[in-house]
């Protein structure tokens, strides 16, 4: 098993959630990473992290336009870092990619050597690189004993919350759109109307080949009327919300610990 820890994301979620104690930051990360040595004895573990601006920024000016990143969160990444160096644990970031491409670069590798891959990360990105029996996704995690208690999203889950599938992931967002990165979906379609869309389609481009009138539902055709005339942005769309699982990665095993990465750029 090899666990793919979304970096930034552990980052920040720890930063708030010791924001009145600061001083259990830096252990809770450290009981974390025993505890899933110990539990779950996976094969490697490996935390990604972003690398600054990113084809998605040269793509669409207003990317995560939103975000203002608080300035103590750069010295809570270079606390992580130092510290997942001392326990060994690799670090690795791709100039012009975020932690989420390096993660679903990796989960690919893990799935290609028919190895089983948890990535630990609450961002709903990643949901596009689950694979059944092989890739999950655990969106939190506690100590519970002798045992982790993980919320976990698998496919079945995912189909069971949103009504869609893996594979059709990106293309939901891609009507729904991002709030959290600044994207914009179709307006006017929203959660139900995108689940009833992939409901008979695997995705958009089956859908723009359907015929009118083929036996439609009343909300599909609403929708249809409604994403046909966006589907000059669809293109972009999904380029912004599809993760790159080609990221050229290296030799990134030989390198433990992210004594190279730059931590100003990284929380940026």
């Amino acid at each position: 098993m090899n666990i793919l820890i979304d970096g930034n994301n552990m980052v920040h979620r720890d930063f708030h959630a010791t924001k009145d104690n600061p001083g259990r930051f830096v252990p809770g990360i450290e009981r974390r990473i025993a505890a899933i040595r110990e539990l779950w004895k996976p094969i490697e573990i490996v935390v990604a992290f972003d690398s600054g601006r990113t084809f998605r920024h040269d793509l669409f000016a207003g990317y995560k336009a939103g975000r203002t990143p608080a300035p103590e969160v750069a010295d809570c990444l270079e606390r992580a870092m130092a510290l997942l160096l001392d326990l060994c644990v690799p670090c690795v970031a791709a100039t012009g990619f975020e932690a989420d491409d390096v993660i679903a670069t990796l989960a690919r590798r893990a799935t290609l050597l028919e190895q089983r891959a948890v990535i630990v990360s609450a961002d709903k990105d990643l949901h596009q690189c689950i694979v059944p029996g092989s890739v999950t996704q655990v969106t939190a995690m506690r100590r519970s004993g002798s045992a982790l208690d993980c919320d976990v999203i698998n496919a079945d889950r995912l189909q069971a919350k949103y009504g869609v599938t893996p594979a059709q992931w990106v293309d939901y967002r891609v009507m729904i759109g991002d709030k959290s990165d600044g994207i914009d979906g179709i307006k006017g379609v929203g959660p139900a109307t995108a689940r009833e869309i992939l409901k008979h389609h695997a995705g958009l481009d089956e859908f723009f080949r359907r015929e009118e009138g083929q036996f439609l539902t009343a909300k599909e055709k609403a929708g249809r009327r409604l994403v046909k005339d966006s589907r000059h942005r669809v293109a972009r769309l999904r380029q912004l919300l599809t993760l790159d699982r080609c990221v050229p990665l290296g030799p990134w095993w030989t390198v433990p610990g992210g004594a190279s990465l730059d931590v100003a750029t990284v929380a940026a």
